[in-house]
């Protein structure tokens, strides 16, 4: 019988393959799925830069697989979007109203008020 340690049971070709995070298998955290030939696999890795590494390479050895006129233009490396933090007037709490507590609008200044005031911070 033949030692088969330390060679692989099977060889996948990268020709189409594809990866990324696996943001909805939530049993286990850094996970990246790759599909390649038909099958799919899940592999857990230690961490997000070991996924964030994992993906970039594995979708980098995918965009050079193919033959130069095959192939369609790279794509860099997918990743969820960061959420949105709510605006304080979204989430109920009222929105500072610029020029004062009574909420009335600031005063009109023109451009000699401006450059006055300018010139007196300067010579205090």
């Amino acid at each position: 019988m033949p030692d088969t340690r330390g060679s692989p049971l099977r060889v996948y070709s990268m020709q189409r393959a594809e990866s990324g995070l696996g943001s909805d298998y939530t049993k286990r955290p850094h996970v990246v799925r790759i599909r390649a030939e038909g099958e799919q696999f899940l592999v857990q890795l230690e961490g997000v830069e070991d996924v964030i590494r994992w993906v970039e390479g594995l979708q980098a050895a995918a965009n050079v697989a193919l033959d130069l006129d095959e192939r369609v233009m790279p794509r860099g490396p997918l990743y969820p979007r960061r959420r949105r933090r709510r605006r304080p007037e979204e989430a109920g709490v009222p929105a500072v109203v610029p020029g004062g507590v009574d909420g009335d609008p600031p005063p009109e200044r023109d451009g000699a008020t401006i450059a006055r005031s300018r010139l007196l911070a300067v010579t205090d």
